[in-house]
C-alpha cells in the first residue's frame, strides 16, 4: 500500500489557486468546489451580536488511480468582516469516516483577520484508505471554528457532502482478479467514455444515432440516460451471442476491412438488448465505402427502425468494432468502473448526422 501522504505549504497554496479557478467541477479523481460563503456571528456576554465574519471558500480534493491517497486543499479569501470585531482566527479541522486515517493538518499563512484584511489562508491534509482487501467507502467532513477577543464565544460550522463520498478498492475494474495497487474515485461521478470518431468512424456514428434516436437515448449525456457496467462476463457473453449470433452476416462494405457485428448498447453494459431480445429485433445498419467516405446506411434487409427498439445493430468493420470494444475496456479499467457503475458515451463530430444517412470521415 502507498505510503501515508504528506502535504506541503508550498503544494497547498499552488493547488488551491488552480482549483479555485475551476470554480465548481467534479470529475473521477478530483473534485474543486467552490462553497457558499461561511459567515459567523460574533455574540456578547449576553449573547447579543457583536459582528459578522464571513469568507469565500475553495475547496479542492484530490485522488488518485493508482494510489490510497485522498489530498486535501481548502483556501479562505475575506469577503467582509465588522469593525466591531478587533479580530477573528478561524481553526479547520477536516476528519474521514470509515477505513480511513489522515495526517497532521498544514497550514499556509495566518489565520487570523481583521477588519479590511484580505489576506487569503490555505488549509491541507493528507488522508489515505487503510483497507488492504475489496472495496471500502469513505466519508469526509469539516469543521470551521472560529474566535474573537471581542467575544466570549466560539461558535463551529460543521458540514459534509454525501456526493463526496471516496470509492477505493484493489480491484481495478475487475472484480475477478484483484490488483496490487489500490485507488480511490468519486463514485457518485459518472464518467464519459469518448470513442476516437476519427479512428473509428463507422462505430462512432452507430452510438451516436441510437443515442440519438432509440426512445431511451442510450449513454446519452444530454438525455441523462447513462449505462451501467456489466462485470460478468458469462452474461455479458451471453449477451452478445444474443446480439450477433454466429449466424449473422453483413453487407459487404467495399473494403478488405470485413464487416463485423456491433452492437448498442454494449454486451457489457446492463442496458444491453440481449437483456430482453435478440439482434434481429434491433435497429439494423451497415457501414459502407465509397469514393466519399464511410457511409452508415438503414440494412434494407430488416424493416426500418421504428426507433422504439431497445438496441442498434450495424456491420461495422472489423477494425473499427475492436478497436471501439478495446476503448470500452481501457476506460474500464481507467475509471476503476466497479459491477452497475454508470457511465456516459460521447462521439465527438457527429452533430450533422441525420437518421438516414452519416456522411463519415
Amino acid at each position: 500500500m502507498a505510503a501515508a501522504p504528506s502535504t506541503s505549504t508550498a503544494a497547498i497554496a499552488s493547488d488551491a489557486v488552480s482549483c479555485a479557478a475551476a470554480g465548481t467541477v467534479y470529475s473521477r479523481y478530483v473534485g474543486c468546489i467552490l462553497q457558499a460563503p461561511v459567515g459567523v456571528v460574533l455574540l456578547d456576554d449576553h449573547g447579543a451580536p457583536i459582528g459578522t465574519a464571513s469568507w469565500n471558500v475553495y475547496q479542492k480534493i484530490q485522488l488518485y488511480k493508482n494510489e490510497n491517497a485522498i489530498d486535501q486543499t481548502m483556501t479562505v479569501v475575506p469577503q467582509k468582516m465588522d469593525a466591531a470585531l478587533k479580530s477573528v482566527t478561524m481553526e479547520w479541522t477536516p476528519s474521514c469516516s470509515g477505513p480511513c486515517s489522515g495526517g497532521t493538518p498544514q497550514l499556509a499563512g495566518v489565520p487570523t483577520w481583521t477588519p479590511g484584511d484580505q489576506h487569503a489562508v490555505s488549509f491541507g491534509v493528507g488522508q489515505w484508505w487503510t483497507g488492504t482487501t475489496g472495496v471500502g467507502l469513505i466519508d469526509l467532513a469539516w469543521k470551521f471554528k472560529f474566535s474573537s477577543p471581542s467575544s466570549p464565544n466560539t461558535p463551529e460550522i460543521d458540514w459534509s457532502d454525501s456526493d463526496l463520498t471516496v470509492r477505493c478498492d484493489v480491484i481495478m475494474g475487475n472484480e475477478a482478479i484483484p490488483e496490487t495497487k489500490p485507488g480511490c474515485v468519486f463514485p457518485k461521478y459518472y464518467p464519459t467514455l469518448e470513442i476516437n470518431s476519427q479512428k473509428y468512424p463507422s462505430a462512432a456514428a452507430l452510438y451516436w444515432l441510437l443515442m440519438q434516436k432509440l426512445q431511451t437515448h442510450p449513454g446519452s449525456k444530454a438525455n441523462n440516460s447513462p449505462l451501467t457496467r456489466q462485470a460478468d462476463d458469462v452474461i455479458a457473453a451471453a449477451n452478445r451471442s444474443k446480439m450477433c449470433p454466429s449466424s449473422w452476416v453483413g453487407p459487404p462494405n467495399g473494403t478488405s476491412d470485413s464487416p463485423s457485428c456491433d452492437e448498442y448498447p454494449f454486451a457489457k453494459s446492463r442496458q444491453s438488448g440481449g437483456q430482453s431480445v435478440t439482434g434481429n429485433q434491433c435497429a439494423q445498419f451497415y457501414a459502407v465505402k465509397d469514393s466519399s467516405g464511410w457511409q452508415l446506411k438503414y440494412d434494407t434487409n430488416y424493416p426500418l427502425p421504428t426507433w422504439n427498439e431497445v438496441c442498434g445493430r450495424g456491420a461495422i468493420p472489423l477494425s473499427q468494432n475492436t478497436g471501439a470494444g478495446g476503448q470500452l475496456g481501457r476506460f474500464t479499467t481507467a475509471m476503476r468502473l466497479h459491477d452497475n457503475d454508470a457511465y456516459f458515451v460521447d462521439t465527438p463530430g457527429f452533430a450533422n448526422c441525420n437518421q438516414t444517412l452519416c456522411s463519415l470521415p
